[in-house]
C-alpha cells in the first residue's frame, strides 16, 4: 500500500452553527480518523460535549483545540496545542492534566527545531500548518517541504493542517503526511462538505482506518 493510500483524514471543525450537520455529512461519505474541534472564544461545554459524543460514536478520536482542561471536562480523547515560545512547558502541563492515555498533539512553529521539540516530548503527532510562499495548489510550498522532511526522518506521525484542496492533499500524502487536516469551514453546507470529502477520499485512495495515538 502506498503512503497516499494509508494516509488518514483528520477533520478541522469550528464549534459553530451547523457543526453537527457538517460533521454528520462528512462521516456519511468518508472514513475519518480524528476530528479537531475548535471551541468558540467563550466555550459552550454542552455544545462541545455533543460534538465530542458524535465524533466518538463514529469511532474517531475527538480532539479539542487549545485547552487541556476543556478537553478533559468535555470527555474528548485529547488536546491540540498551538505553537508558542513556551511550547515545552505547555505540553508538559497538558500531559499532566490529561495523563498518558489521552492524546496530546502539537503544532510546530516555523523552524524545524520547533517540530523536533514537540516530537521529542512525546506528542502523539506533530502538525504542520500554513506558512508562506504559496504553491500553484494554493498550499504554501514550505508546508510540503516540512512534511517531506519530517516523514523522511521521524517516526512520530504528522498532520498537514488547513487543507481544502484534493490535489494538494494527495501531494502532501505522497510527501509523507500521515494525516490530512481537511477543513470543514463554518457556513459550509452539508452537501458541500460531502462533495469535498468525496473528492479528497478519491484523491487519497484512503479506505483503511489510520489511527492517532
Amino acid at each position: 500500500m502506498s503512503k497516499a493510500q494509508s494516509c488518514g483524514l483528520y477533520l478541522e471543525l469550528d464549534d459553530a452553527a451547523g457543526a453537527a450537520e457538517r460533521l454528520s455529512a462528512a462521516f456519511s461519505v468518508a472514513i475519518v480518523s480524528a476530528v479537531l474541534i475548535r471551541p468558540q472564544a467563550a466555550p459552550r461545554i454542552e455544545s462541545l460535549r455533543a460534538l465530542v459524543h458524535l465524533v466518538q460514536g463514529k469511532g474517531a478520536a475527538a480532539i479539542v483545540s487549545g485547552d487541556a482542561g476543556l478537553a478533559l471536562s468535555s470527555g474528548a480523547d485529547g488536546v491540540h496545542l498551538a505553537w508558542s515560545d513556551d511550547a515545552a512547558d505547555i505540553y508538559r502541563q497538558a500531559r499532566s492534566t490529561l495523563g498518558a492515555d489521552r492524546i496530546v498533539g502539537g503544532e510546530a512553529g516555523p523552524l524545524r527545531h520547533d517540530a523536533m521539540v514537540i516530537g521529542e516530548l512525546g506528542a502523539e503527532y506533530v502538525a504542520f500548518g500554513r506558512g508562506g510562499g504559496s504553491s500553484g495548489e494554493g498550499v504554501p510550498e514550505d508546508q510540503f517541504e516540512r512534511v517531506a522532511w519530517w516523514g523522511q526522518v521521524f517516526e512520530v506521525p504528522c498532520v498537514a493542517l488547513g487543507i481544502d484542496d484534493a490535489a494538494a492533499a494527495a501531494r502532501l500524502a505522497a510527501e509523507g503526511a500521515d494525516f490530512i487536516g481537511w477543513r470543514l469551514a463554518a457556513g459550509q453546507s452539508p452537501a458541500d462538505v460531502a462533495a469535498g470529502l468525496q473528492a479528497v477520499t478519491a484523491a487519497l485512495g484512503a479506505r483503511s482506518v489510520h489511527q492517532i495515538g
